[in-house]
């Protein structure tokens, strides 16, 4: 058995790159976990949360450990677009609608200086709350903010109106 240096960099990379090679999953995480712990840099942290999430999604299906993984980089870097982004594909493949409807919310949010990223983001919220979770009056209103933002939305206020139809 081979004996590793736990915080030795270059041999924790060249064992990744190793399993994954030999498609053994199980001792990729480890390598994650181990190289996580020797990780100071918040960079470096948000790309071994990643490279898990990423594991977790495609060679284990365990969806729920893809997004903790997700979460844990959006507590050390909040605003980090590819998780955002990807919690969003996962909690939407996943009907988690709540959750989708949270991190939208949150994705708005960061992108007060993009009112076209936000619009784009309203109206699939607006979908969400529509189609998902009968909630026309929640739809309503995410229509309306993305109204405020970009008021000629031809397609969109035919959605608006049929939401106030009984």
């Amino acid at each position: 058995m081979l004996e590793v240096d736990q915080g030795h960099k270059p041999s924790l990379e060249a064992l990744e790159q190793l399993y994954i090679q030999a498609n053994q999953w199980d001792k990729l995480i480890e390598i994650y976990d181990q190289q996580f712990q020797v990780a100071f840099e918040s960079s470096e942290q948000v790309a071994i949360y990643d490279k898990i999430a990423k594991a977790q999604e495609e060679y284990f299906e365990d969806y729920d450990a893809s997004i903790d993984a997700y979460r844990s980089t959006l507590s050390i870097e909040p605003g980090h677009e590819a998780s955002i982004q990807n919690l969003e594909r996962l909690y939407y493949q996943q009907s988690r609608w709540i959750d989708l409807v949270d991190i939208v919310e949150e994705h708005v949010r960061l992108n007060e200086n993009n009112p076209e990223q936000q619009v784009h983001l309203l109206n699939e919220l607006a979908k969400v709350h529509r189609d998902q979770l009968e909630a026309p009056h929640s739809a309503i209103d995410a229509n309306l903010r993305s109204t405020e933002r970009k008021p000629m939305q031809p397609e969109h206020m035919s959605d608006l109106g049929s939401l106030y139809e009984p």
